[in-house]
């Protein structure tokens, strides 16, 4: 049997799902995706119907190998370890290993990573929408590696034809400090602010667009490959998570536009949130 058990937010879920239903289909093990501990899981299980537990031909139990998808092992090989040992397996790990994949294992994932799409189209080909992720990057006790500034983004949108901009973003973002620091940049696009309540409004509204700016987010990574774009605009940082082995992430398909982030975005990242964090401190007397 596959069992995972699920870690980190949303986007990292799918990831871990994907990575173990394709062990499992590879093995013919049964899959158990059960974590009542992650508020994400049963998410997941509304909104992907296909994102099932899998009956399987076998199931194993004990002695049971620990497999970090992330580790870059392909997914056959692994298959034929676990096989010859007749191996439980459990899932941990971020298992972002998609650009290590054959052509049609890529192609299997979206046969099974289907969403409902529950939100109806008004919106027009040459618009753009970009994923502003803040909530859980920007805050004022950590200087987190994975936000991008505002710099990358007008760095795309300098460059490329559109109509109308939509800026995702949570609604801490209009805090009045964060606001300050972070959003000003945008107003010479006059932005098209979204910030839903559900979580999977926000990850449908992404997918609806034609013309898609991702962050150094699994969750945008997710909507966006989901998604039927025809432009699909991605981050290559100097640094954060997304600098180190970027071809697991890549999506080798033509849509797919990789952006290097120049010297100034990454020293504008620093200075901004360092910007932040000192007008809290200075509102707090520190």
């Amino acid at each position: 049997m596959i069992h995972v058990k699920t870690i980190g937010r949303f986007g990292n879920c799918l990831h871990q799902y994907a990575y173990a239903r394709l062990l499992a289909e590879e093995t013919h093990y049964a899959l158990k995706f059960h974590d009542p501990n992650n508020e994400y899981h049963n998410i997941i299980k509304d909104w992907f119907p296909l994102a099932t537990d899998l009956d399987g031909i076998k199931k194993f139990g004990s002695p049971i190998r620990i497999s970090d998808g992330s580790n870059g092992i392909p997914i056959n090989k692994l298959a034929r370890t676990i096989v010859d040992k007749d191996r439980q397996v459990k899932i941990r790990g971020n298992c972002e290993i998609y650009g290590l994949l054959t052509w049609k294992q890529q192609q299997r994932i979206k046969e099974f990573m289907v969403c409902r799409q529950h939100l109806t189209k008004n919106i027009k080909d040459d618009d753009i929408v970009l994923h502003y992720r803040t909530g859980d990057l920007v805050n004022y006790t950590t200087l987190n590696d994975g936000f991008l500034s505002i710099h990358y983004y007008r760095q795309i949108l300098s460059t490329i034809k559109f109509n109308r901009l939509y800026v995702v973003t949570e609604k801490r973002t209009f805090d009045k400090d964060v606001k300050k620091n972070f959003l000003a940049g945008f107003e010479k696009f006059k932005p098209i602010y979204i910030t839903n309540d559900n979580l999977m409004d926000d990850f449908n509204f992404i997918r609806l667009f034609n013309k898609i700016i991702i962050s150094q987010s699994s969750f945008s990574w997710w909507s966006a490959l989901l998604s039927e774009a025809k432009e699909i605009y991605y981050p290559l940082p100097i640094y954060g998570p997304w600098s180190k082995n970027p071809p697991q992430r890549k999506v080798p398909e033509d849509r797919y536009i990789y952006i290097k982030e120049d010297p100034l975005g990454c020293i504008k990242r620093h200075r901004l949130i360092i910007k932040s964090l000192m007008g809290k401190l200075k509102s707090l007397g520190i």
